[in-house]
């Protein structure tokens, strides 16, 4: 990869410039393919991407798509419709429906065996590169984010970016088209790939409208979705690919938390945030507590996650000693994250304890 991006660079930089002086000189808009490789070389993030190709790309997309009606139409027709359903149409996952709902009925030979991981299946992933940086490109142009709360320290910083084309709440309306290539990235079998499609998420999740979430039931399948990256864990996993993984997890987890806030009792809020800590943190720390790196993650997020949750969190951070709970507690006591709760709650309410 990094003898082709070397190769790609400088050929990028002037390939841009040339198509940004082609664009002020003839009438009409650019093809949508030279707008989507466009789009790839906007991302500095990407190996083949620089800075001046950012920019330039950048400077060319605004041009291009300067009015918001053309913007908008390009994400949901040339983005999400023409380019990114076909791309994704083998991978989908059991999950959704093609149609991006959630599926009603799960076919148990889709989910049995190991992925198939073939070009012949995911062309997204080993042919045309261009597919990740452009879903990420439409998910941050298309809405205002909804968040209103964001305590995690990591967040990335873009959740609260403004858009222009808000008045339509694009998500909103073309949200089934979204939903299976998110839930494609987020389940990859590679690292990097499954760390960008959660990051996106967790972008995604921010701008997606609450009520939606749980009419539509995709509360359930996010939720069950990202989950278990929570347990890529050390040894098993390698400590740097695990931080890789449960930072941008937990940023979506936190994310679609937030989202269902719209929840009137607040009960599935309070239910996916007890699960977080209980399945995530407690586990978390009771496996990989001598990683140090790991350690501190799980602490901030158990204090974003207490935070969030106020009283509610009491139950899942006192100990109990009255004779009555003596069997329940026995029986939690031989829980793996119990002892890891414990720990935990005494360091997010006394902090100076173990800093100092």
């Amino acid at each position: 990869m990094s003898i082709t991006a070397g190769k790609i660079r400088p050929a990028a930089e002037a390939g841009l410039r040339a198509l940004r002086l082609l664009a002020q000189k003839l009438p009409g808009r650019l093809d949508d393919a030279a707008l989507l490789t466009t789009i790839a070389f906007a991302d500095e993030s990407e190996p083949w991407a620089t800075e001046a190709t950012s920019k330039l790309a950048s400077e060319l997309l605004t041009q291009q798509l300067d009015e918001d009606t053309v913007k908008r139409q390009f994400i949901a027709e040339a983005i999400l419709r023409d380019y990114l359903r076909p791309l994704f149409s083998k991978s989908r996952p059991a999950t959704v429906t093609a149609s991006g709902r959630k599926a009603e009925y799960i076919d148990p030979e889709r989910q049995s065996g190991l992925p198939d991981d073939s070009r012949k299946t995911k062309p997204w992933k080993y042919e045309d590169l261009r597919a990740i940086p452009v879903l990420s490109w439409a998910v941050e142009a298309a809405d205002v984010s909804y968040i209103t709360y964001l305590p995690w320290p990591f967040i990335l910083h873009d959740l609260t970016s403004t858009s222009s084309i808000s008045q339509e709440e694009l998500v909103s309306q073309h949200w089934p088209l979204f939903i299976p290539v998110l839930l494609t990235l987020a389940d990859d079998s590679t690292t990097q790939v499954r760390a960008r499609g959660l990051e996106i998420l967790a972008r995604f999740l921010a701008k997606f409208p609450g009520k939606k979430l749980q009419d539509t039931g995709l509360a359930t399948v996010f939720e069950q979705a990202v989950l278990p990256t929570l347990l890529y864990l050390p040894a098993l996993t390698p400590v740097d690919e695990s931080l890789q993984l449960l930072e941008p997890a937990y940023a979506a987890l936190l994310a679609l938390a937030d989202r269902l806030r719209a929840d009137e009792s607040g009960k599935q809020r309070t239910q996916l945030l007890g699960k977080l800590l209980r399945e995530g943190v407690f586990t978390g720390y009771f496996h990989a507590r001598e990683h140090v790196r790991i350690v501190n993650l799980l602490f901030r997020q158990a204090a974003c996650i207490v935070t969030l949750m106020g009283i509610n969190s009491v139950k899942h951070l006192k100990v109990r000693k009255n004779r009555r709970a003596k069997k329940k507690a026995q029986a939690l006591h031989a829980r793996p994250w119990y002892r890891s709760s414990l720990i935990i709650g005494l360091r997010i309410l006394f902090p100076w304890s173990w800093l100092s």
